[in-house]
């Protein structure tokens, strides 16, 4: 049976999967519907590799037991499901309509000082429950940062967070469970007789799988060793200490139940607890990973904090904080980490010195002196006691207002609507009335709506805008006989369109320069250059290279209208996120 693809049916018909909206390296992610429920879900289907493998199983066990059981929050993805089926896990998830930070940022954009700072604050309420409730992420990305109908953040994806001191029932003060691994072995080795331990997990169905790792040579340290690691992953110590109780109650009783967990306060301290540092399990996304998760450290929250002042800097600054080499080669991920461990985050200019303080702090390379938990950092945030950081935020709105009424009137004025774009431009003089740049496109839009329009019906502007799209392609290809004749044939239809007027100066001043009529003019050959340059790299998706080479062409001619539509596009194709 065929398991994935739109149409197919699961639970006995209960999801239908509809379309692929994300793919890992292990999983893919469906848009479904819930029959049941009645309401929109995402699936993450796991690759069947994943369901053979036991310490994958384990980790896809981990993930959907901390999201089901510990963490439900707003500010967290919700699972609502686990199930196998052909030889497949599959994961029932909240779905999240507005995509990942990673699309909004991708490759080099910057969010405005607001929205990141919104942005942080979502994701810090969300961790700090997790790190309240004792899980780590230990992989915080913007890929895993989702937003939902409301444009809200949340976190996603626990699937290799450290569960090592996750929080336990609760006592009848508050305090919660904090389990003491030691005194748990200790328990064990004192309760069972030589081979009793093999009775004791054969009689009891939730344990007996481990038997099936041991033959008949095992020691009693090895198998306990193996049930206790069992209980970790599985979140299973209640049960083996209810279990101990009634198989050996004198060792119990001696022994102390309250021995094996520690008592954690109000405050998420816990006393006393030891670090846990595997380095052959060293995992995670090596441009937002700590120093010291380089080493095997997984438990402690500064993990997770160090990752959020990663992901704050490139959400404003449109770059990751240090020069990583994002190739996949064994050197380039040795120079890698060796920045990571070595070099101080780049330089953060034009933000709030209160606000690049935060980073700084969240990015120490000593964990001791980063923030100690995603809540202190969110108090940061949102105490800043800067007051300039208020006008920062105004004036850089302010700035991106601005912008975004120049290109849409620019656009506007591309497409012959001089009405539309001259109230764009008056918009943006209203915000910043000494900007030049406004001035002059209001004087053309101006001049432009002054010298008239010929009314034209729907169907002639279609087919004008045909004309020039064909002109456009020709004059690409370099056949500038054709791309004249379709300008041409546009302006016999509407005389007045600009941008067909504009083309065809340039497709008759090209064909020119080729049989040797029009003689070269100062800088020319430059502009021709830059242009040249400017158009490949926006058509290979290079937005900030594309908008400099426009902008040489500019200083050059700043009457450059070809420049300036390009200079239009490129800007708002780097806005718009990728998909």
């Amino acid at each position: 049976m065929m398991l994935q693809g739109p149409g197919v049916r699961l639970q006995d018909g209960r999801y239908a999967l509809q379309e692929r909206i994300g793919k890992g390296g292990f999983s893919s992610v469906y848009k479904a519907r819930d029959a049941l429920l009645q309401e929109t879900i995402a699936i993450k289907m796991l690759e069947p590799t994943v369901a053979e493998d036991r310490l994958d199983s384990e980790r896809v066990l981990v993930e959907v037991k901390a999201t089901m059981v510990h963490l439900r929050h707003p500010r967290i993805v919700g699972t609502f499901n686990l199930f196998q089926e052909g030889g497949r896990f599959f994961i029932a998830m909240e779905y999240m309509v507005g995509g990942s930070l990673e699309q909004r940022i991708y490759p080099s954009r910057c969010l405005v000082l607001d929205d990141a700072i919104r942005v942080m604050t979502d994701i810090c309420e969300g961790l700090s429950y997790a790190h309240d409730s004792g899980i780590v992420h230990c992989d915080m990305k913007p890929a895993n940062i989702l937003f939902d109908h409301q444009d809200r953040a949340k976190v996603a994806d626990f699937g290799i967070a450290d569960i090592s001191q996750m929080r336990g029932p609760e006592l009848e003060d508050g305090r919660a469970k904090q389990y003491n691994i030691a005194s748990i072995r200790n328990l064990l080795i004192e309760a069972f007789m030589a081979k009793e331990i093999t009775r004791f997990c054969q009689d009891r169905p939730v344990f007996r799988p481990i038997l099936v790792h041991f033959g008949p040579n095992y020691s009693l340290a090895d198998m306990t060793d193996a049930l206790i690691e069992y209980c970790r992953t599985r979140i299973l110590f209640d049960e083996l200490l209810t279990e101990i109780r009634e198989f050996n109650p004198k060792q119990y009783d001696r022994h102390s139940g309250e021995l094996c967990w520690n008592k954690m306060s109000r405050t998420g301290t816990v006393e006393p607890r030891s670090t846990s540092q595997d380095t052959s399990f060293v995992v995670g996304t090596l441009p937002y990973m700590a120093p010291e998760q380089l080493e095997g450290v997984r438990d402690d929250p500064c993990v997770d904090v160090y990752a959020l002042g990663a992901i704050l800097y490139r959400m404003l600054m449109g770059r990751f904080y240090l020069d990583f080499d994002m190739q996949d080669t064994s050197e380039a991920r040795m120079q890698n980490m060796w920045l990571i461990k070595s070099q101080p985050p780049g330089l953060m200019p034009g933000l709030p010195p209160s606000l690049e303080r935060v980073i700084l702090r969240s990015l120490a390379k000593d964990p001791r002196q980063r923030y100690r938990t995603a809540g202190e950092m969110r108090t940061a945030l949102l105490e800043d006691p800067s007051p300039a950081l208020a006008q920062q935020r105004e004036r850089l709105d302010r700035e991106r207002q601005v912008r975004n009424y120049i290109d849409w009137g620019t656009s506007a004025l591309n497409d012959g609507d001089y009405s539309e774009a001259i109230a764009h431009f008056g918009r943006g003089l209203e915000l910043d009335p000494n900007n030049e740049k406004l001035r002059r496109f209001l004087v053309v839009a101006g001049h432009q709506r002054d010298r008239g329009r010929y009314s034209v019906s729907p169907d002639v502007r279609r087919m004008v805008r045909a004309y020039i799209s064909m002109g456009e392609s020709a004059l690409r290809a370099q056949a500038l006989d054709d791309a004249i004749q379709y300008f041409e044939e546009a302006l016999k239809l509407e005389p007045e369109n600009e941008k067909a007027r504009r083309y065809l100066t340039i497709a008759l001043h090209r064909r020119g320069e080729e049989q040797g009529s029009t003689g070269p003019q100062p800088g020319t050959r430059q502009l021709r250059t830059w242009l040249q340059r400017g158009e490949r790299a926006l058509q290979s998706g290079r937005y900030d290279e594309a908008i400099q080479c426009f902008g040489e062409v500019l200083e050059i001619d700043p009457d450059h209208y070809r420049a300036a539509d390009l200079l239009t596009q490129a800007r708002i194709a780097r806005k718009r996120p990728r998909r």
